[in-house]
């Protein structure tokens, strides 16, 4: 009785194996920040600032690590799996800094005892004592696949 083989198409082994923790890490090296802006369409997206581009972290990468061979696409790939977006963010602002401008106030020009001022203020505080402990929690984790979250 005669078997056909069982088919091997696609079951190679590939012969440059892309080492995906090296990628991630340096991806993430740049910092890719969550915004302060609402972003209702984009909840888990990060930032990087429009004058960073893929091209210019893919070179970065081709200096750092010139024996590794990955393609131009292979690593914009992994930068848009990693929900990383290079743009100027627009002025779509939170409420409460939205109010806060509505209501006549700056950073600089500002009425005392105003409710607004007072709400306003609490809320800039806790994005940065939010950011900061992120950031700590950045620096210790050594697994880049751990999701971070901040809570008020």
């Amino acid at each position: 009785m005669i078997h056909a083989k069982a088919n091997r198409r696609g079951k190679t082994p590939k012969k440059y194996k892309i080492d995906e923790d090296m990628l991630k890490e340096h991806i993430f090296s740049f910092n890719p920040s969550v915004s302060h802006y609402k972003r209702e369409h984009a909840p888990n997206r990060l930032y990087r600032p429009s004058d960073f581009s893929v091209f210019l972290m893919y070179e970065d990468f081709k200096s750092k690590f010139p024996d590794t061979k990955v393609s131009y696409d292979s690593y914009r790939v992994r930068i848009k799996e990693s929900i990383i977006s290079f743009a100027k963010l627009g002025q779509e602002e939170c409420e409460v800094c939205e109010e806060f401008k509505l209501h006549g106030h700056t950073k600089d020009n500002f009425q005392e005892n105003c409710m607004v001022y007072d709400k306003w203020q609490l809320h800039i505080n806790l994005a940065k004592k939010s950011r900061e402990l992120y950031q700590e929690q950045v620096s210790m984790s050594s697994n880049v696949d751990t999701v971070l979250i901040s809570k008020k």
